[in-house]
């Protein structure tokens, strides 16, 4: 029997017309909390963050609600 192998892709969910959509993005230095994103987001996009469970659990497509802008230092809120 074959087995399927799943193919792991680094992204982030970004909001677009209320609706979660997966952003495929390439990353270089990364610490505990933080990591650089050398491509895949442009200039405004406004990515979801969260607890990893609530964040882990969206799909591609699913109805989202922004309740506060989140400044990350090194950033700038759109």
């Amino acid at each position: 029997m074959k087995r399927q192998s799943r193919k792991e892709v680094e992204g982030v969910f970004t909001v677009e017309a209320g609706r979660a959509r997966f952003t495929q993005i390439k990353t270089g230095i990364a610490g505990e909390k933080y990591f650089e994103i050398l491509s895949g987001l442009k200039d405004g996009d406004s990515v979801i963050v969260g607890p990893f469970s609530s964040v882990r659990s969206l799909k591609d497509g699913d109805q989202v609600k922004v309740t506060a802008p989140v400044t990350v230092p090194g950033t700038v809120a759109k």
